[in-house]
């Protein structure tokens, strides 16, 4: 049996989900770069990472994904290609000018988004949410790991 406290959480959690969603396409609505776009900007500018397939298996997006955005994010100037130094065969990615100020704007916008959200809130109430999302988030994390340990999906 399921208890309340856990459904109420499981109910929030999933409305939470489609409020995060509804937040992130605004910002597809005026630049036309999605969110994953700006994650793969993002993991470029922030040094995370700079070939495709470490983009992809960082942010866990499906290679698709990657390469369909990635060829979005050049079409629209933000990102470019070139070959790795060390390794001729492979392609590493790098934001230009552009990029750089697509990610500085998109980045203070959403800060500022959420500043407005968290105006009536305490820096404790925000600290506590913090240190509580990351337990979630690792929680979750182990769980997936675990079921697809157990269960391994086929392809």
């Amino acid at each position: 049996m399921v208890s309340k406290d856990v459904q109420a959480v499981a109910a929030g959690f999933a409305r939470l989900i489609r409020l995060s969603q509804r937040a992130r396409n605004r910002g597809k609505s005026y630049t036309g770069i999605d969110h994953n776009g700006f994650v793969i900007v993002k993991m470029i500018v922030t040094g995370e990472a700079s070939r495709a397939s470490d983009i992809g298996h960082a942010a866990d997006l499906d290679p698709s994904i990657v390469t369909r955005q990635v060829h979005q994010l050049i079409d629209a100037g933000l990102v470019e290609r070139f070959a790795d130094p060390l390794d001729g065969r492979a392609s590493l990615l790098r934001c230009t000018d552009a990029g750089n100020e697509f990610y500085e704007s998109h980045r203070t916008a959403k800060e500022s988004f959420y500043r407005d959200v968290f105006e009536q809130w305490t820096e404790a109430d925000i600290a506590k949410l913090a240190s509580l999302l990351t337990r979630l988030n690792i929680d979750i994390e182990t769980a997936l790991q675990r079921d697809e340990q157990q269960s391994p999906h086929q392809e």
